[in-house]
């Protein structure tokens, strides 16, 4: 009886550092508490801008507007220039280029990335992470 006890409690331990480990790890904690857990926010230029000097975990203000950018506000076509006004100067990390921080901690930097046909004007619109950058 003594040696079975011990087995079980043994298995109980063990389950408990498993479940504090993968807790603990980045990809454990996303998926413990539900994934990102992010509210989509409307695009201000005011906020998108206070952050373009903060750590990765603090850019991540830009990911939650980066729908609302994309759909209604940033589109081909538009001048460097007007882009500059509305998101300020580019980070430059990859050509022309925004940090949009992580996506939850320890999980790849992701980047807006801007592409200008010979005319200055916006052709392609990106978002990558840093691990597709440096392939």
């Amino acid at each position: 009886m003594k040696q079975r006890w011990k087995i079980t409690l043994g298995i109980i331990a063990g389950l408990v550092v498993v479940a504090l480990i993968t807790w603990m790890s980045p990809i454990g904690h996303f998926i413990l508490t539900g994934g990102l857990g992010v509210d989509e926010q409307s695009f201000d230029a005011q906020a998108w801008k206070a952050v373009s000097n903060a750590e990765p975990g603090k850019k991540r203000v830009r990911m939650l507007m980066l729908d609302d950018l994309m759909e209604n506000r940033l589109k081909t076509g538009m001048d460097s220039i007007t882009v500059k006004e509305m998101l300020g100067e580019p980070d430059r990390t990859h050509g022309f280029s925004y940090d949009l921080g992580e996506l939850a901690p320890g999980i790849d930097i992701v980047y807006l990335i801007l592409t200008f046909d010979g005319n200055g004007k916006v052709d392609k619109i990106n978002v990558k992470g840093k691990k597709e950058l440096t392939k």
